[in-house]
C-alpha cells in the first residue's frame, strides 16, 4: 500500500480525517478513486454569503486610482480554501446611472469574470449570475463585482455559495 507524501490543500478537512494534528499515512482502505464523492463532502461545508459595495460602485473603484475596476466583496481568509459553487450580482441604479457589471474573482491581482458582462441603465434592476464552472480559491483570493463605465450612484449586491475548508 503506497504511503502518501503530501496532501492537497483542504483535503484532510474535506474528508474529516485530521485527528489532533495527526494525518493518516495510508488512505487505500479509506478512499478509493472510483466514485467522486467530493461534492457530497463539500455539501456539509457549504454556506451562503451576501454583501454589497459600500453604497456606490464608483466610490469603490475611485478609491484606488489606477486600479482595475473591481470592487471586493469577500476575501478568502488565511488558512482556508473555498470552493465557489455559485455567485450573482444585483444592481439597482439611481436616476441617471448606467454602466456594465459582472460577478468576478480576483486572483493574484488578475480580475476574472465569472460570466459575460451585462449593461444597466437608470432606474432598472439588473442581475447577472455566475456562468463559469465551480472553482477553487486560495487564501487571499477575492470574490466581488467587476464594473466598467459606471456613471452615477449604483449600489451592487453580491450573493454567493461556497464550501469553506481549512487549508
Amino acid at each position: 500500500m503506497p504511503v502518501i507524501g503530501a496532501f492537497a490543500k483542504g483535503f484532510l478537512d474535506l474528508l474529516g480525517m485530521q485527528n489532533f494534528g495527526e494525518a493518516p499515512r495510508e488512505l487505500a482502505y479509506t478512499v478509493a478513486p472510483i466514485v467522486d464523492l467530493s461534492e457530497l463532502y463539500l455539501l456539509s461545508k457549504q454556506g451562503a454569503f451576501f454583501g454589497g459595495t459600500a453604497g456606490n460602485m464608483v466610490a469603490n473603484f475611485n478609491a484606488c486610482p489606477g486600479a482595475a475596476p473591481f470592487a471586493a466583496g469577500f476575501v478568502v481568509p488565511l488558512g482556508e480554501v473555498w470552493r465557489l459553487h455559485a455567485a450573482n450580482v444585483i444592481v439597482v441604479p439611481a436616476a441617471g446611472a448606467s454602466g456594465i457589471f459582472a460577478p468576478a474573482i480576483q486572483v493574484d491581482g488578475a480580475n476574472l469574470l465569472l460570466s459575460s458582462s451585462r449593461s444597466y441603465v437608470a432606474s432598472t434592476r439588473g442581475a447577472q449570475q455566475m456562468e463559469a464552472s465551480p472553482m477553487w480559491l486560495n487564501a487571499g483570493s477575492q470574490i466581488g463585482v467587476w464594473a466598467q463605465d459606471v456613471v452615477g450612484n449604483t449600489p451592487a449586491s453580491l450573493n454567493f455559495l461556497v464550501s469553506r475548508l481549512r487549508a
